[in-house]
């Protein structure tokens, strides 16, 4: 049955979540999920194993394509509880697809996931974060909880990496709306408090932590739901456990606050956190029910199938800003960490072309002014601090990878986010040249970034050899070559549309930036004010 998901896929009726096909699948994942969760639980003894390929799962939401939103959250649901049994389970056993090649050195103490799985996956549950589905923001932060734990009790440094990338960073901002208390929901409060578990100071600074607390504590709590409170309370709790509680005001007030609330207010029919179901199927992850919590539970479920879920398209491309490993081609060391960073950086940057690309389709001008300028102002912070560092600690670019983790953030950020603006820049010249051409900074910030990159080794050969120098052209940091020509010009349709309204668009929004930069002018200009006589 649960192999049906993948040939199902090619079905016409496959993204109607009222096909019944989608519901009897559901059905059949959590099920499944939940029958190895009570199983795993109580050691009980299992006649009859399942079979689910692991790559067919894994690439269902590594790569998602459009499906109910149910349906990825029931797989996500499956695939938490078999993280958080280290793919243990007597019930279900996951195989790979057919002929698999040997996995390299670095990826056995990952078994039976390999690294680009695991970076695939975060990027797919990154992208699956962004569309804002309830339903599915809550499955995926709770798969990621997983997948971080499994992977920092087989690999401490690759954990502690995957959750201070700077990309998650800018997935916070994502999500955040424009309201003063849009933090106070449950999955944005499991994700920051995933952040903190995990140190990460680059993504969710002590200062943001202590805000968030002081606009919690002026928060009326009693109208937040029980699964945000129980958020709260938890996030709470880590940055205590982590020492992160400075202001002395702030913390009592929250803390009595929460103590405040009633035990009744924490289980009053709750929902749980580790549940989900489809009218009367509930799966648990990691505990068992009573017949009274069971019975809560599926009237429960009846009402959060009603809701109505808001789900749009957004762009990722912003999460994708800063780098997770980039090698030179021409190092020979077999250093296991080099290698894992080399698959990193082959992920992330087919990841950031897909992405530039669903940008450039994207016949919205205006739209892509707001995104590109969040995003290039985001993308050279990353670069200066990262500079900042580099020279403070003398790493050479073509001297030994370094080995402090830091510093292999570091150079990383300082590779990927070169070629990455690379991409941009002749994908979108116009609009990169109207924000860049004017800021010194910038232009300073990126030829140091190429010449860095140059001396590395990275873009010596591959597919990646000449973005360094066509970006340099374009931008006119270096001379032009005779034949120079950027190959991702109007001419090129599949990357930048070409299209008349899409061109008159570009032209007005161009018109009226300048129109508001001279009207700036102005305004600095000396005045004469009139004397109130005059008036």
């Amino acid at each position: 049955m649960l192999a049906l998901t993948w040939t199902e896929m090619g079905s016409p009726t496959w993204a109607e979540a009222s096909s019944p096909r989608t519901a009897l699948l559901c059905s059949a994942w959590l099920l499944t999920d939940s029958f190895s969760a009570q199983q795993h639980s109580g050691s009980l003894q299992v006649h009859q194993t399942l079979s689910v390929e692991l790559d067919q799962l894994l690439k269902a939401l590594s790569f998602p394509k459009k499906k109910p939103a149910l349906l990825s959250a029931a797989i996500l649901r499956f695939l938490r509880t078999a993280l958080q049994q280290n793919f243990s389970s007597a019930l279900v056993a996951l195989a790979p697809s057919g002929s698999q090649p040997l996995p390299a050195p670095e990826d056995n103490i990952l078994a039976p996931l390999g690294t680009s799985q695991v970076l695939a996956l975060v990027i797919g549950l990154q992208n699956l974060l962004v569309q804002k589905d309830p339903l599915l923001s809550q499955g995926c932060v709770g798969c990621l909880e997983a997948l971080l734990d499994y992977v920092y009790a087989r690999s401490p440094d690759l954990a502690l990496h995957m959750a201070s990338q700077p990309w998650n960073r800018f997935l916070l901002f994502t999500l955040l709306d424009a309201g003063e208390n849009s933090f106070l929901r449950s999955e944005i409060l499991r994700l920051m408090t995933l952040f903190v578990r995990y140190n990460s100071s680059s993504v969710l600074s002590h200062e943001e932590v202590g805000h968030v607390l002081q606009v919690a504590a002026l928060a009326d709590l009693s109208t937040l739901s029980n699964t945000t409170r129980r958020a709260l309370r938890d996030f709470f709790l880590q940055v205590q456990s982590m020492g992160l509680l400075i202001n002395h005001s702030t913390t009592q007030t929250l803390q009595a606050s929460l103590e405040g609330l009633s035990l009744s207010a924490f289980s009053d029919h709750p929902l749980p956190q580790d549940m989900l179901c489809l009218g009367g199927v509930a799966s648990f992850t990691s505990r068992g029910c009573g017949s009274r919590e069971f019975r809560s539970a599926t009237s429960a479920c009846s009402r959060v199938l009603e809701m109505d879920f808001l789900q749009f398209l957004a762009f990722f491309f912003v999460l994708l800003l800063s780098g997770v490993g980039a090698t030179g081609t021409l190092r020979t060391s077999m250093d296991p960490s080099l290698e894992i960073y080399k698959k990193m950086f082959e992920v992330k940057r087919r990841e950031q072309l897909l992405a530039l690309k669903n940008l450039a389709q994207l016949n919205d001008v205006y739209q892509q002014y707001k995104i590109l300028d969040v995003m290039l102002k985001g993308l050279f912070k990353v670069l200066e601090d990262s500079r900042t560092v580099l020279i403070a600690a003398n790493v050479l670019p073509d001297g030994p990878f370094p080995q402090d983790e830091k510093l292999k953030d570091a150079f990383s950020h300082v590779v990927e986010n070169t070629a990455f603006f690379g991409d941009v820049v002749l994908r979108f010249p116009r609009i990169v040249h109207h924000y860049f051409d004017h800021n010194s900074n910038w232009n300073l910030l990126i030829r140091w970034g190429i010449s860095f990159c140059n001396q590395t080794g990275v873009f010596d050969q591959g597919t990646h050899s000449r973005i360094l120098s066509l970006m340099a052209q374009e931008l006119g940091v270096s001379e032009k070559d005779s034949d120079f020509q950027n190959p991702f010009k109007i001419d090129h349709p599949e990357f930048i549309p070409s299209t008349d309204p899409f061109q008159k668009a570009l032209r007005e929004e161009e018109k009226r930036r300048k129109k508001e930069e001279k009207r700036k002018e102005i305004r600095k200009g000396p005045r004469i004010s009139r004397s109130q006589s005059e008036l």
